[in-house]
């Protein structure tokens, strides 16, 4: 494979949203609600934040891995590895080191600063994806909680080392969002990759209720998502701050109601397809309220 092959396969996309993601954190709400009292200095910062998109970037690949039959029926153009041994021997060899890089490092953050109870969050992260890519990701709702899960706790690992309250709490209700709209994400994924889920014996919502029975899911988490929304425009407008509360319910509030309604009116695989990359967007979109952040709390 080419180098344009791996960044592929590890999902280079994705990887740069994490990393926005976290340096947007990292500067537009830890730092300016830390006054001058930060424990994680940038140095450990920076050794943490590799770690967390090398785990990211192996999690990714052994999914590859394992996907290759159903992406061959959902997704042809993304399946790159095929059914080459050695190519597979490779792959394996860099996510064992990519992991073991991840471990290591997350180590020496975690007793330097003596949170070795995040070096095991890391630890159970790596496991996590592994058992992910293996089983859970057949496994009814399993799956899909399991990797939201995991997408809260790359905010919230980055959070929970400092001590200012304030930093812990912003950490959770960011995470909370992450964990809401990739559960939004994945259900979406599950229908459009209906066929080939089916085929292999995926147990997804979609194949267990029926796909128009388990738009009654995504509604629910789309009311979750609209109504923690809502709530962070109400407390900007308490505080007079109603340009903030303006851009939360143009941004957000008002897409995701559109997003509802795209989900209600979706029929074919490629209304779906579009409701995934709406729900990117949205995302996307997201990552700009982490500047609104330090007005809420």
């Amino acid at each position: 494979m080419t180098i344009i092959h791996w960044f592929t396969l590890i999902r280079w996309k994705n990887i740069v949203m994490l990393l926005c993601t976290i340096l947007l954190f990292r500067y537009a709400v830890i730092i300016p609600l830390a006054e001058n009292n930060l424990v994680l200095s940038n140095p450990f910062f920076y050794l943490l934040l590799l770690v967390v998109l090398l785990v990211a970037a192996a999690g990714y690949m052994i999914n590859d891995v394992y996907d290759r039959a159903i992406d061959a029926v959902n997704n042809p153009a993304r399946v790159l590895i095929g059914k080459s041994h050695a190519l597979i021997k490779h792959i394996f060899l860099v996510y064992y080191l990519l992991n073991f890089l991840a471990s290591i490092l997350a180590f020496v953050v975690c007793w330097k600063l003596q949170k070795l109870n995040v070096f095991m969050m890391v630890l159970s992260c790596i496991v996590f994806l592994w058992l992910y890519a293996i089983r859970l990701k057949k496994m009814l709702l399993i799956g899909n909680l399991v990797i939201s899960l995991l997408a809260a706790l790359s905010i919230i690992i980055i959070g929970i080392f400092e001590q200012e309250i304030k930093i812990i709490l912003a950490s959770y209700i960011l995470g909370a969002f992450a964990f809401l709209t990739t559960l939004l994400r994945e259900y979406i994924k599950d229908v459009e990759d209906i066929d080939g889920d089916r085929r292999f014996g995926v147990t997804s919502l979609p194949i267990v209720m029926g796909v128009k029975r388990s738009k009654y899911y995504g509604f629910l988490v789309l009311l979750s998502i609209v109504s923690s929304l809502v709530f962070i425009a109400q407390i900007l407008i308490t505080k007079h701050l109603l340009w903030l509360a303006c851009s939360i319910i143009l941004l957000l509030i008002l897409p995701y109601i559109l997003l509802a309604f795209l989900l209600w009116k979706a029929t074919v695989k490629k209304d779906y397809s579009r409701l995934s990359f709406f729900s990117k967007v949205l995302m996307l979109l997201g990552l700009l309220s982490l500047l609104f952040t330090t007005f809420v709390l």
